[in-house]
């Protein structure tokens, strides 16, 4: 269930990063290596907050 939570929370984020490179100008687009670079960067961070949720929810019961 948290897992697919995480999935869901990591799709919006991917439709607001691909949807602010449509929006902007083109001359400030990010060049494909930098967004893919944002990407990972916010799926590592996507990750170690569902870790720190499962140590959390130990740590409760």
């Amino acid at each position: 269930m948290k897992k697919m939570i995480c999935l869901l929370l990591l799709l919006f984020v991917l439709i607001g990063v691909i949807g602010c490179n449509i929006g902007e100008d083109k001359s400030t687009v990010r060049s494909e290596k930098e967004a893919k670079q944002t990407v990972s960067e916010l799926s590592n961070d996507l990750t170690n907050l569902s870790t720190d949720l499962d140590s959390l929810n130990k740590q409760l019961s």
